[in-house]
Protein backbone atom coordinates (compact mmCIF):
# COMPACT_ATOMS: atom_id res chain seq x y z
CA UNK A 1 0.00 0.00 0.00
CA UNK A 2 1.64 3.18 -1.15
CA UNK A 3 1.40 6.93 0.79
CA UNK A 4 -0.19 9.31 -1.17
CA UNK A 5 -0.13 13.33 -0.31
CA UNK A 6 -2.60 15.54 -2.25
CA UNK A 7 -1.64 19.30 -2.29
CA UNK A 8 -4.61 21.72 -2.93
CA UNK A 9 -5.84 25.07 -2.17
CA UNK A 10 -8.35 25.44 0.41
CA UNK A 11 -10.69 26.50 -2.37
CA UNK A 12 -10.55 23.39 -4.23
CA UNK A 13 -11.62 21.02 -1.10
CA UNK A 14 -14.38 18.91 -3.40
CA UNK A 15 -11.74 18.16 -5.83
CA UNK A 16 -9.32 17.08 -3.42
CA UNK A 17 -12.05 15.22 -1.39
CA UNK A 18 -13.08 13.21 -4.66
CA UNK A 19 -9.52 12.30 -5.43
CA UNK A 20 -8.66 11.17 -1.97
CA UNK A 21 -11.74 8.95 -2.07
CA UNK A 22 -10.81 7.48 -5.89
CA UNK A 23 -7.19 6.90 -4.64
CA UNK A 24 -8.53 5.35 -1.74
CA UNK A 25 -10.68 2.64 -3.56
CA UNK A 26 -7.17 1.97 -5.38
CA UNK A 27 -5.82 0.46 -1.77
CA UNK A 28 -3.71 3.91 -1.38
CA UNK A 29 -3.29 5.24 1.77
CA UNK A 30 -3.73 8.87 1.39
CA UNK A 31 -3.46 11.91 3.34
CA UNK A 32 -4.52 15.38 3.06
CA UNK A 33 -5.45 18.03 5.49
CA UNK A 34 -8.57 16.90 6.13
CA UNK A 35 -6.37 14.40 8.87
CA UNK A 36 -4.57 16.70 10.47
CA UNK A 37 -5.26 16.31 14.24
CA UNK A 38 -6.99 19.16 16.04
CA UNK A 39 -4.06 19.66 18.79
CA UNK A 40 -0.39 19.84 17.86
CA UNK A 41 0.93 22.57 15.05
CA UNK A 42 -0.31 22.03 12.05
CA UNK A 43 2.69 22.83 10.00
CA UNK A 44 4.53 20.24 11.39
CA UNK A 45 2.18 17.60 10.58
CA UNK A 46 1.74 18.79 6.78
CA UNK A 47 5.85 18.06 6.83
CA UNK A 48 5.95 14.65 8.43
CA UNK A 49 2.96 13.96 5.87
CA UNK A 50 5.29 14.99 2.94
CA UNK A 51 8.52 13.12 4.65
CA UNK A 52 6.67 9.79 4.54
CA UNK A 53 5.04 10.40 1.68
CA UNK A 54 5.61 8.15 -1.49
CA UNK A 55 3.94 10.89 -4.12
CA UNK A 56 3.06 13.75 -3.97
CA UNK A 57 0.03 14.75 -6.27
CA UNK A 58 -0.53 18.62 -6.48
CA UNK A 59 -3.78 19.99 -7.66
CA UNK A 60 -3.11 23.01 -9.92
CA UNK A 61 -5.83 25.26 -10.28
CA UNK A 62 -6.02 29.06 -10.76
CA UNK A 63 -6.19 29.14 -7.12
CA UNK A 64 -3.36 26.87 -6.14
CA UNK A 65 -1.26 28.96 -8.83
CA UNK A 66 -0.98 31.30 -5.90
CA UNK A 67 -1.19 29.55 -3.04
CA UNK A 68 2.22 29.66 -1.07
CA UNK A 69 1.29 26.61 0.93
CA UNK A 70 0.93 24.49 -2.42
CA UNK A 71 4.29 26.13 -4.36
CA UNK A 72 6.23 25.01 -0.92
CA UNK A 73 4.91 21.56 -1.01
CA UNK A 74 5.58 20.87 -4.46
CA UNK A 75 8.88 22.76 -3.95
CA UNK A 76 9.49 19.54 -1.60
CA UNK A 77 8.37 16.72 -3.90
CA UNK A 78 10.18 18.25 -6.64
CA UNK A 79 13.43 17.98 -4.64
CA UNK A 80 12.75 14.12 -3.56
CA UNK A 81 11.79 13.66 -7.23
CA UNK A 82 8.14 12.47 -5.80
CA UNK A 83 6.03 15.29 -7.58
CA UNK A 84 3.20 14.44 -9.71
CA UNK A 85 1.23 17.46 -11.53
CA UNK A 86 -2.04 17.69 -11.86
CA UNK A 87 -3.71 20.00 -14.32
CA UNK A 88 -7.07 20.83 -13.95
CA UNK A 89 -9.38 22.14 -16.50
CA UNK A 90 -6.58 23.40 -18.36
CA UNK A 91 -4.97 24.89 -15.64
CA UNK A 92 -1.16 25.70 -15.27
CA UNK A 93 1.15 24.80 -12.88
CA UNK A 94 2.85 27.71 -10.60
CA UNK A 95 6.03 29.39 -11.80
CA UNK A 96 8.99 26.82 -11.95
CA UNK A 97 6.95 23.75 -12.58
CA UNK A 98 5.76 23.94 -15.84
CA UNK A 99 9.10 22.24 -17.66
CA UNK A 100 7.49 19.30 -15.97
CA UNK A 101 5.79 16.45 -17.02
CA UNK A 102 2.29 16.31 -15.87
CA UNK A 103 -1.25 14.89 -15.90
CA UNK A 104 -4.05 16.48 -17.47
CA UNK A 105 -7.73 16.29 -15.80
CA UNK A 106 -9.95 18.69 -18.62
CA UNK A 107 -13.32 17.73 -16.86
CA UNK A 108 -11.72 18.06 -13.41
CA UNK A 109 -11.78 14.99 -10.68
CA UNK A 110 -14.34 12.66 -12.07
CA UNK A 111 -14.02 9.05 -11.04
CA UNK A 112 -16.52 8.00 -13.29
CA UNK A 113 -14.93 9.30 -16.34
CA UNK A 114 -12.75 6.00 -17.31
CA UNK A 115 -10.83 7.63 -20.05
CA UNK A 116 -9.57 10.04 -17.72
CA UNK A 117 -9.06 8.33 -14.38
CA UNK A 118 -7.35 5.76 -15.83
CA UNK A 119 -4.39 7.51 -17.11
CA UNK A 120 -3.79 8.82 -13.59
CA UNK A 121 -4.39 5.51 -12.30
CA UNK A 122 -1.53 4.50 -14.80
CA UNK A 123 0.62 7.08 -14.31
CA UNK A 124 0.36 6.64 -10.06
CA UNK A 125 1.17 2.95 -10.73
CA UNK A 126 4.00 3.59 -12.99
CA UNK A 127 6.14 6.19 -10.66
CA UNK A 128 5.35 4.46 -7.43
CA UNK A 129 6.99 1.20 -8.99
CA UNK A 130 10.15 3.68 -10.76
CA UNK A 131 10.51 5.27 -7.47
CA UNK A 132 11.63 8.84 -7.35
CA UNK A 133 12.22 10.49 -10.59
CA UNK A 134 15.09 11.58 -11.49
CA UNK A 135 15.14 15.27 -12.72
CA UNK A 136 17.14 16.14 -15.60
CA UNK A 137 19.68 18.47 -15.49
CA UNK A 138 19.45 21.91 -17.22
CA UNK A 139 22.99 22.86 -19.48
CA UNK A 140 25.08 24.94 -16.62
CA UNK A 141 25.50 27.76 -19.23
CA UNK A 142 21.92 28.46 -19.22
CA UNK A 143 21.05 28.52 -15.48
CA UNK A 144 24.63 30.56 -15.05
CA UNK A 145 23.68 33.23 -17.30
CA UNK A 146 20.28 33.54 -15.78
CA UNK A 147 21.82 33.91 -12.59
CA UNK A 148 24.28 36.38 -13.72
CA UNK A 149 21.40 38.22 -15.25
CA UNK A 150 19.74 38.65 -11.87
CA UNK A 151 23.30 39.64 -10.12
CA UNK A 152 23.24 42.89 -13.05
CA UNK A 153 20.11 43.58 -12.45
CA UNK A 154 20.56 44.17 -8.55
CA UNK A 155 23.78 45.66 -9.52
CA UNK A 156 22.16 48.46 -11.53
CA UNK A 157 19.21 48.87 -9.64
CA UNK A 158 21.52 49.24 -6.52
CA UNK A 159 23.58 51.57 -8.53
CA UNK A 160 21.13 53.81 -10.10
CA UNK A 161 19.60 53.98 -6.21
CA UNK A 162 22.91 55.07 -4.52
CA UNK A 163 23.72 57.61 -7.80
CA UNK A 164 20.59 59.48 -7.42
CA UNK A 165 21.00 59.40 -3.76
CA UNK A 166 24.58 61.27 -3.66
CA UNK A 167 23.70 63.39 -6.02
CA UNK A 168 21.14 65.15 -3.84
CA UNK A 169 24.39 66.86 -2.31
CA UNK A 170 27.51 66.06 -4.79
CA UNK A 171 28.06 66.98 -8.76
CA UNK A 172 26.62 64.82 -11.51
CA UNK A 173 29.95 63.93 -12.24
CA UNK A 174 30.64 62.68 -8.52
CA UNK A 175 27.38 61.28 -8.02
CA UNK A 176 27.96 59.20 -11.31
CA UNK A 177 31.20 57.60 -9.67
CA UNK A 178 29.45 57.05 -6.82
CA UNK A 179 26.91 54.75 -8.58
CA UNK A 180 28.99 52.86 -10.75
CA UNK A 181 31.49 51.91 -7.70
CA UNK A 182 28.48 50.45 -5.85
CA UNK A 183 26.84 49.10 -8.59
CA UNK A 184 30.11 47.03 -8.61
CA UNK A 185 29.94 46.03 -4.93
CA UNK A 186 26.50 45.21 -5.93
CA UNK A 187 27.10 42.33 -8.45
CA UNK A 188 29.66 41.06 -6.34
CA UNK A 189 27.99 40.89 -3.58
CA UNK A 190 24.41 39.26 -5.46
CA UNK A 191 26.66 36.54 -6.93
CA UNK A 192 26.43 34.02 -4.05
CA UNK A 193 22.67 34.02 -4.25
CA UNK A 194 22.49 34.14 -7.78
CA UNK A 195 24.93 30.89 -7.84
CA UNK A 196 22.94 29.39 -5.32
CA UNK A 197 19.17 30.08 -7.74
CA UNK A 198 21.05 28.53 -10.36
CA UNK A 199 22.93 25.55 -9.21
CA UNK A 200 19.51 24.77 -7.20
CA UNK A 201 17.18 25.46 -10.48
CA UNK A 202 19.56 23.48 -12.53
CA UNK A 203 19.40 20.44 -9.86
CA UNK A 204 15.61 20.28 -10.30
CA UNK A 205 15.85 20.40 -13.91
CA UNK A 206 14.53 24.18 -14.15
CA UNK A 207 15.94 26.28 -16.89
CA UNK A 208 13.78 29.06 -16.72
CA UNK A 209 15.10 32.81 -16.09
CA UNK A 210 11.86 32.80 -13.51
CA UNK A 211 12.67 29.26 -11.95
CA UNK A 212 16.68 30.68 -11.31
CA UNK A 213 14.99 34.08 -10.26
CA UNK A 214 12.34 32.64 -7.31
CA UNK A 215 14.57 31.63 -4.86
CA UNK A 216 17.30 34.31 -5.98
CA UNK A 217 14.46 36.81 -4.97
CA UNK A 218 13.74 34.59 -1.95
CA UNK A 219 17.27 35.14 -0.70
CA UNK A 220 17.16 38.72 -1.09
CA UNK A 221 14.18 38.80 0.97
CA UNK A 222 15.78 37.23 3.73
CA UNK A 223 18.63 39.75 3.50
CA UNK A 224 15.85 42.60 3.65
CA UNK A 225 14.82 41.07 6.99
CA UNK A 226 17.98 41.18 8.33
CA UNK A 227 18.51 44.57 7.05
CA UNK A 228 15.76 46.12 8.60
CA UNK A 229 16.53 45.17 11.98
CA UNK A 230 19.91 46.83 11.35
CA UNK A 231 18.56 49.93 10.22
CA UNK A 232 16.14 50.18 13.21
CA UNK A 233 19.12 49.41 15.17
CA UNK A 234 20.95 52.16 13.54
CA UNK A 235 18.09 54.98 14.08
CA UNK A 236 17.96 53.63 17.56
CA UNK A 237 21.77 54.47 17.79
CA UNK A 238 21.61 58.00 16.66
CA UNK A 239 23.54 57.30 13.71
CA UNK A 240 21.47 59.86 11.77
CA UNK A 241 21.32 62.64 14.47
CA UNK A 242 21.92 66.35 12.99
CA UNK A 243 21.13 65.56 9.58
CA UNK A 244 18.70 67.54 7.54
CA UNK A 245 15.31 65.46 6.75
CA UNK A 246 16.21 64.05 3.45
CA UNK A 247 19.74 63.17 4.14
CA UNK A 248 18.57 61.46 7.07
CA UNK A 249 15.92 59.67 4.73
CA UNK A 250 18.95 58.81 2.04
CA UNK A 251 21.26 57.75 5.10
CA UNK A 252 18.82 54.94 6.46
CA UNK A 253 17.59 54.16 2.79
CA UNK A 254 21.42 53.53 1.69
CA UNK A 255 21.97 51.23 5.15
CA UNK A 256 19.36 49.16 4.33
CA UNK A 257 20.45 48.50 0.93
CA UNK A 258 23.86 47.40 1.89
CA UNK A 259 22.88 45.78 4.38
CA UNK A 260 20.08 43.96 2.31
CA UNK A 261 23.25 42.33 -0.04
CA UNK A 262 25.60 41.99 2.78
CA UNK A 263 23.15 39.69 4.22
CA UNK A 264 21.78 38.43 1.23
CA UNK A 265 25.43 37.21 0.18
CA UNK A 266 26.34 35.27 3.50
CA UNK A 267 22.81 33.50 3.17
CA UNK A 268 23.02 32.47 -0.32
CA UNK A 269 26.45 31.27 0.51
CA UNK A 270 25.53 29.39 3.04
CA UNK A 271 22.92 27.83 0.92
CA UNK A 272 25.58 27.18 -1.66
CA UNK A 273 27.68 25.58 0.88
CA UNK A 274 25.05 23.69 2.21
CA UNK A 275 23.25 21.99 -1.00
CA UNK A 276 27.03 21.73 -2.82
CA UNK A 277 28.11 19.53 0.77
CA UNK A 278 24.82 17.48 0.15
CA UNK A 279 26.08 16.09 -3.07
CA UNK A 280 22.95 16.55 -5.06
CA UNK A 281 24.26 19.52 -7.01
CA UNK A 282 25.76 18.87 -10.02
Amino acid sequence: MARLFISYAHDDRPLARALAAALAQDGHEVWWDRQLATAGPFRLQIQQALDAADLVLVLWTARSRVSTFVADEADIALSRGRLLSLLVEGARPALGFGALHGIALAQGIDPDDDDTFRSLRTEVARRLASGPQALPKRPAVRVMAAGGALSGLTAIGFGLAQGAGQALATSPGAALGFGLEHAAYAFVLSMPPAAFAAVRSRRFGLGRFRAVARPYLRTLAAGLVVALIFGAGALAAGADAGLAPQARAWQLASIVLFATLVAAAAVGAVRLALLMASGRND
